[in-house]
């Protein structure tokens, strides 16, 4: 119906990239700023070692959320996310999280992680520039 609008232009990517990589740094922040905490909280819900898995989580976040805003290999972090996220919103659906205040924000996460995997980091990224055009 809008063919213009369904198309994939380099700006909506940029958008998803900006808006997905800010809900990452927001989500990984607090666990580098208080990392004592982050491990008692992994630890409690059963992700032991709390530091190592904490650690994984804390650093992808907050690091991959940098990547993919700037657009540096997207795709492999967006894989990780993904991977990340898939286990988040299935411990919280086993767990009876409801879906609002719950996992929604996970599986918004998710979702956004598979589509840059799929469509890539766009023509405004350090990929574009900097890795060898079809990788």
């Amino acid at each position: 119906m809008f063919l213009y609008l369904a198309t994939y232009s380099d700006i909506t990517i940029l958008v998803l990239r900006v808006a997905l990589g800010a809900l990452l740094i927001a989500h990984g922040w607090p666990k580098l700023r208080d990392w004592k905490q982050t491990t008692e909280n992994f630890n409690m819900m059963g992700f032991k070692p709390g530091a190592l898995f904490g650690g994984i989580a804390a650093v992808l976040e907050f690091f991959g959320g940098i990547a993919i805003v700037v657009g540096f290999l997207v795709q492999p972090i967006a894989v990780l996310v993904a991977i990340q996220f898939t286990v988040t919103t299935l411990w919280r659906i086993s767990k009876k999280h409801p879906y609002v205040n719950g996992w929604e924000i996970d599986l918004l996460i998710l979702g956004s992680a598979v589509l840059l995997l799929s469509i890539g980091a766009g023509g405004y990224s350090a990929d574009a520039y900097l890795l060898p055009p079809g990788l």
